[in-house]
C-alpha cells in the first residue's frame, strides 16, 4: 500500500514542474492520481489511514498547498462551483460493491468459499448492506 502512494507522489511531482490550470491539475488528480488508488481497491480494502494520506496528496497537489474551499464543494460539477474530483470513499466503496457482484455471479471454486463466508451474514446482500457507507 505504501508503493502505491510513493508512485502517486512520484507523479504528482512530475507534474508539478508544468504550469497547468487549477482545472488541469483537478483532471491529472482525477486521471492519474486516483486510478492508482482504484487498481488497489478493485482488489482490497483500503486502509482508512491510507486514503487519508492519499487524499492530503491529491488536494495539496490540486491547491499547490492547503485547500481552498471544502472538500465537498470541489467534488461538486464545475458548473456547480467545483472541480468534479470524485469523493474517494465513495470511489473506494463502489469498487468493493462491484468486486463483490462479480464474486457472487462467479462459478469459480474460491467463489464457493465467499459464499459460505457471505451466508454467514445474510448472503451478497448481507455484504452490501454491512459495507461501510460515507
Amino acid at each position: 500500500a505504501e508503493g502505491v502512494l510513493n508512485k502517486m507522489q512520484n507523479m504528482f511531482n512530475m507534474w508539478r514542474s508544468r504550469d497547468l490550470t487549477l482545472l488541469g491539475r483537478a483532471e491529472v488528480a482525477k486521471t492519474q492520481g486516483i486510478s492508482f488508488l482504484m487498481n488497489l481497491a478493485g482488489a482490497v480494502e483500503i486502509p482508512a489511514l491510507l486514503l487519508k494520506q492519499a487524499k492530503k496528496m491529491i488536494y495539496r497537489f490540486i491547491w499547490r498547498g492547503p485547500d481552498k474551499i471544502p472538500r465537498e464543494t470541489a467534488a461538486q460539477k464545475v458548473d456547480e462551483g467545483g472541480l468534479n474530483v470524485p469523493e474517494l470513499e465513495r470511489v473506494c466503496s463502489a469498487l468493493s460493491l462491484k468486486w463483490l457482484r462479480r464474486a457472487a455471479g462467479s462459478t469459480a471454486a474460491w467463489a464457493d468459499f465467499l459464499q459460505w463466508d457471505l451466508e454467514k451474514i445474510g448472503g451478497v446482500r448481507g455484504a452490501v448492506r454491512t459495507q461501510k457507507r460515507p
